[in-house]
């Protein structure tokens, strides 16, 4: 079988010729867009998820035009629909870090906008009277649809879509709550939803989100599509792929069958970020020490090099205490410890916990750990019920030496 070279970039969005390609992903994405459906794609942070976005935007489907638009700072409503009107008027001198354009839909924008001439026109807040930033926005989409051809579609990827509402929320809840619910208004606008679909990504959950803010069914509409992470011959293939790059320092014929058998066993949760950044400290330690041949050794020793990185991790405890505060944070981190150093936390100790912090709303606060992708439910020992572990045996084995401790 054919490898293609991909350069090991650890941390960074990868796309066009460093893409891992993974068919599977890609179709269900499509399959789901293809329903007419808005979708919420859900995936844990460095999971791969905005790369893949990048590879949809860059090789869309025939009758799609997907805009690209990154919200994680982004901290008002006004703010938010002042970058996503942006986005959809954007033109040649405009440009941005979080607004991605690929080719086809510049010019699908272009094309649509010369269509109606003057009748988009420009996004504000006022025509004639004050306009709550949604109601402006909508109208200036409605313009837009119209001058979509039947047939085609426009896709808007939002990603940290997520982020921006707890962003907005941790200052005014109710301008949260009456982000959600526009975004619903939009969703539920026949003329708008004709032509135009929304693909709200992030990496923490859009539901717990909701929830804290009584705002559920403001999302009830929205089909989910989680990614999961690589098969054992899909992370195969990309590791192989890693290696046949002319930057990595060892001989890719130094991945024996063996070898990379006991990587895919030492990260056991196959998702590329953390085949990434282990290969990167085999790269760095085998350069630094003129080391030619691997061994099983040195696998571990470079697993345990992860391990002693706080920056590879660090995300994951921020997010926590920008996510909870005072008994609930506490509570959180009482529950991850114990996962982390006991392996398993059964329900009842979860319970427990929860009392001796005075939590009421212990189970939505569990819901979210599992949304976020840092633990999974599974079979509970006899007695307990469910249990719950570290979806990720290396973050568990981080949390355990750098944070557990």
């Amino acid at each position: 079988m054919m490898i293609k070279p991909i350069k090991n970039l650890v941390g960074q969005t990868a796309d066009k010729d460093n893409f891992f390609e993974r068919p599977r992903e890609t179709k269900k994405l499509w399959d789901a867009l293809a329903s007419g459906e808005h979708i919420l794609f859900v995936a844990p942070r460095r999971s791969g998820k905005t790369s893949l976005l990048y590879y949809l935007q860059d090789n869309p489907q025939e009758d799609k035009a997907l805009l690209f638009l990154e919200v994680e700072s982004v901290s008002s409503v006004e703010d938010f629909f002042s970058r996503l009107a942006s986005a959809l008027l954007h033109d040649d001198e405009y440009t941005s870090t979080s607004i991605r354009v690929g080719e086809k839909t510049r010019g699908f924008l272009k094309r649509i906008r010369s269509i109606g001439g003057d009748a988009v026109g420009k996004f504000e807040f006022t025509e004639g009277e004050k306009m709550l930033p949604h109601k402006a926005f909508e109208r200036l989409l409605g313009r837009i649809v119209k001058n979509i051809p039947d047939g085609e579609r426009l896709v808007i990827m939002i990603d940290e879509f997520a982020q921006a509402v707890q962003n907005i929320a941790d200052k005014t809840p109710d301008d949260a709550k009456m982000l959600l619910l526009a975004h619903r208004e939009l969703r539920q606008n026949r003329a708008i939803s004709a032509k135009v679909q929304f693909l709200y990504c992030g990496s923490i959950g859009l539901e717990y989100v909701a929830e804290r803010l009584g705002a559920s069914n403001a999302i009830n509409d929205v089909r989910t599509s989680h990614l999961q992470p690589l098969r054992k011959e899909e992370a195969e293939s990309m590791i192989r792929s890693i290696v046949a790059h002319p930057a990595y320092s060892l001989a890719h014929n130094e991945f024996t069958d063996e070898i990379i058998a006991q990587i895919l066993q030492q990260i056991r949760w196959l998702v590329p970020y953390y085949l990434q950044i282990l290969l990167a400290e085999l790269h760095t330690y085998t350069a630094e020490n003129e080391v030619s041949r691997l061994s099983p050794d040195i696998i571990t020793l470079a697993y345990n090099h992860v391990l002693s990185n706080r920056q590879y991790f660090v995300w994951w405890e921020e997010r926590l205490r920008k996510a909870f505060k005072g008994d609930e944070r506490a509570f959180v981190m009482a529950v991850l410890n114990a996962a982390a150093t006991k392996d398993t936390i059964d329900a009842a100790e979860i319970s427990d916990l929860a009392q001796k912090f005075s939590i009421e709303q212990h189970k939505s606060i569990i819901a979210a750990l599992t949304h976020d992708g840092y633990i999974v439910q599974i079979e509970g020992r006899t007695g307990f019920g469910v249990s719950y572990r570290f979806v990720s045996p290396m973050l568990q084995d981080w949390w355990r030496n750098n944070v557990a401790h």
